[in-house]
């Protein structure tokens, strides 16, 4: 069996097979054919389905796509009342996108006590509370100037299911 290259997206391209040799490391790729990239909206309704889907509760939208120096266009924020709670919520968001676009996070942090897990997708950022850190963090008050979207915490039952965009 040829040796496989194991770099990630986008180092892989849209498709390759097992003939067509890396132009970086000079290893074989296996055939991986990547999703599209999800818009923002569509990246937001998966994440907070997956959020629902844990019993999330007090799930807020900030938009800070019109304030000055964002470090991104969306934050989503929630909590959930213990360290197993707020685990389960995270790693459900990472599986849900994964699922449906291939999308990794960028960047996570503070799996290991659990009582505040932030999830980096470069566009959203998901951050997942226990509630005693998110009362004494106030993040929302921290971008008290970017619009807010409250969500129920449960999800409704007219509530589409988030369709994976197919490429022909």
């Amino acid at each position: 069996m040829p040796r496989l290259c194991l770099a990630t997206p986008p180092h892989w391209g849209d498709v390759w097979s097992l003939t067509k040799k890396c132009y970086l490391c000079g290893l074989k790729h296996l055939n991986v054919k990547k999703q599209p990239i999800p818009d923002i909206a569509t990246t937001l309704s998966c994440v907070i389905a997956a959020i629902q889907e844990k019993k999330g509760e007090r799930i807020v939208d900030l938009n800070l796509d019109a304030l000055p120096n964002a470090v991104c266009s969306r934050f989503v924020v929630c909590s959930a009342a213990s360290t197993t709670q707020v685990d389960a919520i995270a790693q459900n968001v990472e599986h849900r996108l994964l699922e449906a676009f291939h999308e990794k996070p960028h960047r996570t942090a503070d799996y290991e006590n659990a009582l505040w897990v932030v999830l980096d997708y470069v566009d959203v950022v998901v951050h997942v509370f226990q509630t005693e850190q998110r009362d004494f963090y106030k993040l929302e008050e921290l971008w008290a100037d970017a619009p807010t979207t409250h969500h129920d915490d449960s999800p409704s039952p007219q509530q589409p299911a988030v369709s994976v965009p197919t490429q022909n």
